[in-house]
């Protein structure tokens, strides 16, 4: 089950789409060949390739992290080199920059990564379409699940939409909606001065009467009435109308 959709046309243009396409939760229907069968990519992580916590476009650098002194006997007890150390490494605590949140997004499919890779002209586009069109199927709570790293916020923070759910366009409430063709014209009468009401009625009459004539022959010969044949009688009656 998926909660949104993304149409790969718009995939090819936003870089972070491109990226987690085909990664668990971001599903892809594609297929080998094109005497393959469909299939759905991105279902579980065993159909994701394998993640890298510290990879992808926003690698940092291993912490590196002071060995711990000996319990006696070490350099680090002796007191003439023991505040010196203490002041370097607080030197170099405080000239280190604050590093952001690592980037968690997953490694790219590869699979994935060579259809849209492939479909740079109208035949490649074509050739890349047979083997997946490039839409994306974004499952329940996807909005919760993106990298929150500086550079993965910054892409998405360009589209709104992934990050805060739109609100849904509902039309207004038709009261007219659940009334039948004859209460619709009944209501409609209703509205009209009662003499103009009046002809109405009895034209409506008249007109069903003639009708009813018009179809006899076919009921009594059992022919079967067509849609030529009731366009033959309305325009019957336009000619006479326009002719009186």
């Amino acid at each position: 089950m998926y909660e949104s959709l993304v149409c790969g046309a718009c995939v090819r243009d936003i870089a972070i789409l491109k990226r987690w396409a085909g990664t668990p939760g971001i599903l892809m229907v594609v297929r080998d060949g094109t005497n393959d069968k469909w299939k759905v990519i991105g279902q579980d992580s065993e159909s994701a390739e394998t993640l890298d916590v510290n990879g992808g476009h926003n690698e940092l650098p291993p912490v590196v992290v002071g060995q711990k002194r000996g319990r006696s006997g070490s350099v680090g007890d002796d007191p003439k080199t023991k505040r010196p150390r203490e002041v370097a490494e607080s030197s170099s605590t405080l000239a280190e920059p604050r590093q952001g949140p690592p980037c968690l997004a997953p490694c790219p499919s590869s699979y994935v990564q060579r259809i849209f890779s492939s479909a740079q002209s109208p035949v490649a586009v074509h050739e890349s379409s047979e083997l997946g069109s490039g839409d994306i199927f974004l499952t329940q709570g996807f909005r919760e699940r993106w990298c929150q790293c500086t550079q993965c916020l910054t892409s998405l923070h360009l589209h709104p939409y992934l990050l805060e759910e739109e609100e849904t366009y509902e039309p207004p409430e038709d009261p007219d909606s659940g009334l039948s063709l004859e209460e619709l014209g009944m209501r409609a009468l209703q509205r009209l001065p009662r003499d103009k009401a009046i002809d109405g009625i009895r034209a409506f009459n008249e007109m069903r009467d003639q009708l009813m004539n018009h179809l006899r022959p076919f009921a009594q010969e059992g022919r079967e009435v067509t849609e030529a044949d009731i366009k033959a009688f309305f325009e019957e009656k336009m000619a006479a109308r326009g002719s009186g």
